[in-house]
């Protein structure tokens, strides 16, 4: 599934973090697919973490990353929910 360029959550989503985020597609699973069913809505996947070692035996998350990702989570709500 495509997110355009342009699309008001990757706007939001750069407004609250103050960065131009990366977008590019995954070759992975996540709950997204399901959660959405057959519905066309945009997904955006964000999180503190590097997909690169997620579920690996090595995984770790650095504490500064992970409040500052609570932040976005916030602000983006706080933006684009209400």
């Amino acid at each position: 599934m495509a997110c355009p360029e342009g699309d008001g959550i990757l706007d939001a989503l750069d407004r609250v973090t103050g960065k131009h985020l990366l977008r590019r597609g995954v070759n992975y699973y996540t709950d997204a697919s399901e959660l959405i069913g057959g519905s066309n809505l945009t997904v955006v996947i964000y999180g503190p973490g590097d997909d690169k070692q997620a579920h690996q035996p090595n995984e770790y998350l650095f504490f500064t990353r992970f409040f500052e990702a609570i932040t976005v989570y916030y602000n983006f709500m706080s933006e684009y929910m209400i």
